[in-house]
């Protein structure tokens, strides 16, 4: 049994005189039997009265019970329409209070800045399959299968928010805290493309706005982003070793009277490691180290972040 989701669909729109009704579209998969009201509990469903993830001051007011695009009984792929307002078209929790501007519409309560000088470390990667957390790729080298050498120093920007939401999940923390950004995201002003930021921290609290007699409970938000320098969270390993590919098999790599080979002398063997393509041949000395010599891989999983709804405008 599971349910999974897939994508999102285009966005529609409708009129009822002046008031629109904007709807985004949620594409799922369920399989095993599985029954489709699950689908409304999925963490990508967005809870009533938050926030468009693009669209300021439109708000979640209803969302439609799943419906079957194609497939049998339950299994096959379904579609959840998630219809936002205006907030005055919302529920009284969401009208102004008192006249004061609340706490979740005022953006960026509070903005600061710092960077970080990091070392790529040499771990395991996600592969295809592999669930959060749980990354089962080893970092060797694909045609020696030597361990890897990484030594990449980077500096990173580190950009922390406060904000507010009028609501807010638990399971979020667990969810996005060490995520990377799995599409394009703008933050505080700065776009983020795909896979180049990463959430480093995330925490909430639950407070109280107070207008009057009236009291209304929210949550106030503090998230930290790393930016890596708008390059692809990935870990680029340098290919070099003592080994290569040899006469389609794996031997030292040996160098005698300036020419790499596998001579029969152990004696020949290379003292330091050299760079070796991903095919196994090894570099000549003087030779330009291109990107058949480093290894790309996945290095943080990636989550859409447009539940966090964290503000985009500038400060």
């Amino acid at each position: 049994m599971a349910i999974k989701y897939i994508s999102e669909l285009p966005e529609t729109a409708s009129r009822e005189g002046n008031r629109l009704t904007i709807t985004r579209n949620l594409l799922y998969q369920i399989t095993g039997g599985s029954h489709p009201r699950e689908i409304l509990s999925d963490a990508n469903i967005p809870a009533y009265s938050t926030v468009h993830p693009t669209l300021d001051g439109y708000f979640v007011k209803s969302v439609d019970e799943p419906r079957q695009i194609d497939g049998g009984r339950h299994d096959g792929s379904y579609s959840v329409a998630i219809n936002y307002a205006v907030a005055s078209l919302l529920s009284s929790d969401l009208s102004v209070i008192g006249g004061e501007e609340k706490p979740w519409e005022q953006g960026i309560l509070d903005i600061s800045y710092d960077s970080i000088d990091i070392v790529v470390p040499q771990t395991r990667f996600y592969v295809a399959g592999d669930k959060q957390f749980a990354p089962s790729g080893h970092m060797v080298h694909p045609a020696t299968k030597e361990p890897l050498i990484s030594d990449t120093k980077e500096t990173h920007t580190l950009t922390n928010i406060r904000y507010a939401l009028k609501s807010f999940r638990y399971e979020w923390i667990r969810r996005y805290r060490g995520t990377t950004n799995s599409s394009s995201i703008c933050i505080a002003g700065v776009t983020f493309p795909a896979l180049t930021a990463v959430i480093t921290k995330l925490g909430a609290t639950k407070k109280t706005f107070t207008s009057g007699k009236s009291k209304t409970s929210y949550w106030e938000i503090t998230v930290q982003i790393e930016d890596y320098a708008r390059l692809t969270v990935n870990k680029q390993i340098a290919l070099q070793g003592y080994l290569c590919i040899y006469g389609g098999k794996v031997a030292h790599i040996q160098l005698k009277d300036g020419a790499f080979g596998n001579f029969g002398d152990s004696s020949l063997n290379i003292p330091t490691p050299r760079f070796v393509s991903n095919s196994g041949v090894v570099l000549p000395s003087g030779g330009t180290v291109g990107d058949s010599h480093y290894m790309s891989v996945p290095d943080i999983f990636d989550q859409n972040w447009g539940t966090l709804n964290i503000p985009s405008t500038e400060v």
